[in-house]
């Protein structure tokens, strides 16, 4: 029986302190690891497998092995199963892979014909030549109805990794998920943790027993995730080699040290060359892992591809991680969106970027149970992420002053001095404000001060614009074309760089209290080792259902 766009799955929600990282990822221990294939490894591939000789040149973009030095992080412990992909397609509406469809394309190419067919009977009765036939094009269909059509999902395919998707299309799952995609490196430190091992479980190379690959990928597609649990590795994480490629986070450029190689096999008349000559494109992102379309001898550890973003291929999918450095992906998903100077109007000032290492974020995951399946058991860690919410503060890298005087000065002469980013994807009702992002300034107590040469600076005063207590000290939040929405009244301080602090002052006991969260943030001087401190509050309404937060 198909699942036509509802999965009854039970929710398992709880308001909780979460200590580590967000649901349903695996903890990776950070430092040094081996990412690429070694030359000697890929001489030896070529010479002992002659098949894999067809796949030199992608091979050799894999080339040489290097050392990357890698943070802790957290990742999935499978790829994003169709399951997973389907609770953020039911939450956002979003288009889901074309092979969701088969009844709904079918059905639509039976009415095409069927329309051609009465063109054809209508020309011969009016004696007409007949119309030139047009053809039923499924991926034109797909892209034109597919959002508004209810796609389908069997009960065996939830556990599979999804498929079909673009580099856009995952990386839009991994933000609504609150998550990122992993990197290149990543992928190798799960795989390989400190070793320089061939596959995630050692050196194993008999088929069937660690990963889906061609030899045993028994009805053409990737298998249920996690299907062969030896072939986690050390840390638990699966399917990092075989069942299907995963888009990374990198762009496909050569490693340090690459050149081209070349390698000859047999003697006299048989002597053959191989020529390998990798097709980098700072375009395409990488590809890591191999598939169920691929031997086993190219499944391993340090495979890597290019693929252009808009690519939907049946063999690749993905997998999301996060970083240990809790506000640092919140950061790096402003800077790349509404931040980034392609999002910003035709001719808009240039935003300052802000500063994941001093980002303070408050975050929150709701998740369901997974449907139990005959056959599958979820592994380890599996979660269905079904909802995410943040509330979060972004230092500038740097703030153009040097002093407290100069910052109070130039606040008051000027204008408030930008300091950061709040960032929040639920409505504030201190400040009063919707979800979005805001510039966050400084105005110190007193009154607005001659500027230059005895002249006031342009534009109303910010304290007859928003109606505050000019006897207290504000932070003042814009839009991020400059202008004024609310004062929220603050504290500053100077000090030595030291780490900042976001956390709930009273947490919800039930959905719809209301969420108060105080910041204490650190930004950077232009020129100093010592830098201002915003300490500020804001209260939130709870979402409709309950989060774990972190």
């Amino acid at each position: 029986m198909l699942l036509v766009a509802v999965l009854p799955w039970i929710l398992a929600l709880a308001w909780q302190e979460v200590p580590a990282g967000p649901p349903g990822l695996v903890s990776i221990p950070g430092g040094t690891t081996r990412v690429g294939i070694a030359l000697p490894a890929l001489s030896r591939m070529l010479a002992e497998d002659p098949a894999t000789r067809a796949y030199a040149g992608a091979l050799v973009g894999g080339t040489p092995a290097h050392d990357v030095n890698v943070e802790t992080f957290w990742i999935q412990p499978t790829e994003v199963t169709c399951e997973q992909y389907a609770t953020y397609l039911l939450a956002t509406g979003e288009r889901a892979p074309i092979l969701w469809y088969e009844s709904a394309i079918r059905a639509a190419g039976e009415e095409h014909a069927l329309r051609e067919r009465l063109r054809a009977e209508e020309a011969e009765r009016n004696a007409l030549a007949p119309p030139e036939p047009e053809l039923f094009d499924p991926q034109a269909w797909w892209l034109a109805h597919a959002a508004r059509a209810p796609f389908e999902l069997a009960p065996k395919d939830r556990p599979r990794p999804v498929v079909g998707v673009s580099w856009p299309e995952a990386r839009a799952y991994a933000r609504w998920a609150g998550l990122r995609l992993a990197t290149e490196a990543e992928h190798a430190r799960a795989a390989r943790g400190d070793s320089e091992r061939t596959w995630p479980w050692g050196e194993d190379a008999r088929v069937g027993l660690h990963a889906v690959s061609a030899e045993n990928a028994n009805d053409g597609a990737p298998q249920p995730v996690a299907s062969f649990p030896s072939g986690g590795g050390r840390f638990g994480v699966h399917d990092l080699a075989g069942n299907a490629w995963e888009w990374t986070d990198d762009r496909y450029v050569a490693f340090p040290g690459y050149r081209p190689r070349e390698w000859s096999y047999g003697s006299g008349a048989a002597r053959t060359r191989v020529t390998g000559i990798a097709a980098f494109d700072p375009e395409q992102r990488v590809a890591v892992g191999g598939s169920f379309q691929m031997p086993l001898t190219l499944c391993r550890s340090g495979i890597r591809r290019g693929l252009l973003p808009d690519q939907r291929a049946a063999a690749v999918g993905f997998r999301c991680a996060a970083s240990a450095r809790r506000g640092a992906d919140v950061a790096r998903r402003l800077s790349e969106g509404e931040l980034a100077p392609e999002s910003r109007p035709r001719g808009a000032a240039a935003l300052p970027r802000p500063d994941p290492r001093r980002t303070l974020a408050l975050e929150g995951w709701r998740t369901l149970e997974s449907e139990p399946l005959e056959g599958w058991k979820p592994p380890a860690h599996y979660a269905v992420i079904a909802g995410y919410d943040v509330i979060a503060f972004a230092a500038l890298e740097v703030v153009p002053v040097r002093d407290p005087q100069t910052l109070d000065r130039d606040s008051l002469e000027i204008g408030p001095i930008w300091i950061g980013y709040l960032h929040t994807t639920l409505s504030l009702s201190v400040p009063e404000l919707p979800p979005g992002t805001y510039a966050v300034g400084w105005r110190p107590r007193g009154l607005r001060r001659l500027a230059g040469a005895g002249e006031r600076a342009e534009g109303a005063p910010i304290e007859e614009v928003l109606a505050f207590d000019i006897e207290r000290d504000h932070a003042i939040v814009f839009d991020l074309d400059g202008r004024p929405l609310a004062a929220i009244p603050a504290a500053l301080s100077w000090s030595v760089e030291r780490e900042g602090r976001a956390r709930f002052l009273d947490e919800p006991a039930e959905p719809g209290a209301r969420l108060r969260a105080r910041f204490e943030a650190y930004a950077p001087s232009a020129t100093s080792k010592r830098g201002p401190s915003l300490t500020f509050e804001v209260v939130a309404s709870a979402p409709r259902e309950p989060l774990a937060w972190r």
